[in-house]
């Protein structure tokens, strides 16, 4: 979570981080979470689009981002990337 909020504040929320293995986020208006998640394919990276989680024509724009299993560096070098391609 401080990853996040150092390298991508402002162009996502965080939502549902209290417990579990991923953090729910919504996308700043304008971002295509299915174009940042192949972005973020190209580095190695497997989060999932939160679009697809929605079975209604109003969806949001969002990522599924899991963290279980990695370690600190990972997840920090992880939120720096991200925030670089959201910047792009």
């Amino acid at each position: 979570l401080a990853g996040l909020a150092s390298h991508c504040d402002g162009r996502l929320t965080v939502h549902n981080a209290d417990a579990g293995i991923h953090v729910s986020t919504t996308l700043s208006s304008g971002c295509d979470d299915t174009e940042v998640v192949r972005r973020m394919a190209a580095r190695g990276l497997t989060p999932g689009p939160l679009s697809t989680c929605y079975l209604g024509s109003k969806r949001r724009n969002g990522l599924l981002l899991g963290f279980g299993g990695w370690d600190e560096r990972r997840i920090a070098a992880a939120t720096r990337a991200l925030g670089e391609i959201l910047d792009a």
